[in-house]
């Protein structure tokens, strides 16, 4: 059996499970072995024991650049370890070559900066416990959605970068509305046959690019044209109009409630990656302290991204989404309440003040700048 003696924090129990005889030890504080190893009173005194076959020496010993040209002057192989846990089938290949220092460098790579790349170890294991919760979370959002749903989720989440709806955009929707209704009062309704047919090449609709772009332009060119072919009583021309706002309201939650249901489970995501890992875990139970509580750290990773992705991702996503969508439906409802009342037969300025009122007073024009806007523009 090859004898090794130790200098620094270095465990020699993992040692003597690798096959090594510990003989004895030289720290800076009373050694603590339950083997009650003699300690050594110096560096002198240890290299001068010619029993040795090598010296453990901690890779975060502060004094290694001393220690290690001492115990290499005086013959001796030198074991270099780090304060990551010590590899017992490392351990025990170092005794079956000449020199042990050069096997523990070239396969552990941990010699004294061993505190930095263990933590770096560590930190991308853990990592991977958080990149699988995170596998599992896409795994749920594909499995329980359709594939139109998970196409539209970057389009969704892309069109948070838009601008929110502003007192311009309402400005200019009941502006362009009452516009429409005017001419349709003095040409009748087959003046804005035109307009409703082609609305990117309408003078009117066509320079009201936040109208054109989403389901504002459908709606009211499609309702107004119910209403230009006649027979629709206005009661069931609001049922109408309430139906199709309702069913792209349904449409629009799609995508933030399916996020919202990945945020609920990313939490049980994450606990399942932590059980993982303890059960990795139970197979080192005999281990050192320190692999002991390295390997519960990771477990750990899977529990808390599972909890950081599901409310500091996922829920305020959700939220952003939501709030987004009740502008697009405010937007939408000013133009269902100015149709409605324009098919009622009240005058233009009537059913544009109709619109105004549903607007929120944060962004809602004032009466008097929206007659001076509309009458500007007649």
């Amino acid at each position: 059996m090859s004898s090794i003696a130790l200098l620094g924090d270095v465990d020699g129990g993992v040692l003597r499970a690798a096959g090594w005889d510990v003989r004895g030890a030289l720290t800076t504080t009373p050694y603590d072995d339950p083997r009650d190893v003699p300690s050594y009173a110096s560096v002198d005194d240890l290299c001068a024991d010619d029993g040795l076959d090598a010296v453990a020496l901690a890779g975060s010993d502060p004094l290694l650049a001393r220690h290690l040209p001492v115990l290499r002057a005086h013959g001796k192989h030198v074991l270099l370890v780090s304060a990551a846990p010590l590899d017992r089938e490392l351990l025990r290949a170092a005794r079956t070559v000449e020199t042990a220092a050069e096997v523990v460098v070239e396969s552990a790579k941990t010699v004294v900066s061993g505190d930095v790349d263990h933590g770096l170890t560590v930190l991308g294991k853990g990592l991977a416990f958080g990149l699988a919760a995170f596998g599992g979370a896409i795994g749920i959002y594909l499995a329980s959605n359709g594939m139109g749903i998970v196409k539209a989720t970057m389009p969704a989440i892309l069109h948070l970068l838009h601008a929110d709806y502003a007192k311009k955009d309402y400005l200019d929707l009941l502006t362009n509305l009452y516009q429409m209704f005017n001419v349709a009062r003095r040409d009748g309704l087959l003046g804005i046959e035109e307009h409703l047919e082609h609305p990117h090449k309408s003078s009117i609709l066509g320079q009201n690019h936040r109208f054109l772009h989403g389901h504002a332009s459908p709606f009211f060119c499609d309702t107004m044209k119910v209403i230009v072919s006649g027979g629709v009583k206005p009661m069931d021309l609001a049922d109408m109009m309430e139906m199709d706002l309702e069913s792209a309201k349904a449409e629009g939650h799609l995508v933030p409630e399916a996020l919202q249901n990945v945020g609920d489970a990313l939490p049980a995501v994450g606990i399942c990656a932590c059980v993982l890992g303890v059960i990795i875990t139970m197979g080192q139970i005999g281990g050192s302290p320190a692999a002991l509580g390295a390997s519960i750290g990771l477990a750990l990773c899977g529990t808390f991204l599972g909890i950081f992705g599901a409310y500091l991702l996922f829920f305020p996503l959700v939220r952003a989404m939501t709030i987004k969508h009740r502008g697009e439906e405010q937007y939408l409802n000013c133009i269902r309440f100015a149709i409605f009342s324009f098919a009622r037969g009240e005058s233009p300025i009537t059913c544009v003040e109709f619109a105004r009122r549903n607007i929120d007073p944060s962004v809602r024009p004032g009466f008097s700048e929206m007659e001076k806007a509309v009458k500007g523009k007649k």
